[in-house]
């Protein structure tokens, strides 16, 4: 008896997999930051902002080092598909379904975030630029010399 496919993936099949599988989970726990980040924002924490975006960061990184670890296989993907049983075959498509999709989300995001950064920021610097103005009017009434008063008078007055 022959068997015309492999039961379960193997080789390369069994790496893009494992590859693209804690790819998903990484942008999962990466978009869950993200969420976490947009509430901190809204709340204007800033301390718990810094830990979350360093946490992201660590992400990224591990995230870099498995794309390269894809790359090879990027424009093989096709050809190691065909390869594998229909549910593996399934599985892989899904898999890059889901990481294309979280990514997306996660853009979107961070997009609604720089935003919202960018709006905090210009409003604090409308305040400051306030604060200036108010602080160089009252120095310029401070430094104003007061007129003395008249020591002579004259018979009018």
């Amino acid at each position: 008896m022959t068997v015309s496919t492999i039961p379960f993936p193997t080789g390369e099949a069994a790496e893009l997999l494992g590859l693209l599988t804690r790819q998903r989970d990484l942008y999962t726990e990466l978009g869950a930051l993200a969420s976490q980040q947009a509430s901190l924002i809204a709340d204007g924490k800033t301390e718990a902002l810094l830990t979350v975006l360093s946490k992201r960061q660590c992400l990224i990184e591990e995230l870099g080092q498995i794309n390269d670890n894809i790359g090879p296989y990027r424009g093989r993907i096709p050809e190691i598909a065909e390869a594998l049983p229909e549910a593996s075959r399934e599985k892989l498509r899904d898999l890059v379904d889901q990481v294309q999709a979280l990514l997306k989300s996660i853009i979107e995001q961070d997009e609604q975030d720089r935003m919202k950064l960018e709006q905090a920021k210009a409003h604090v610097g409308g305040q400051l630029a306030s604060n200036a103005r108010t602080g160089m009017a009252i120095n310029a009434y401070k430094q104003r010399p007061v007129a003395a008063a008249a020591r002579f008078t004259d018979k009018a007055g």
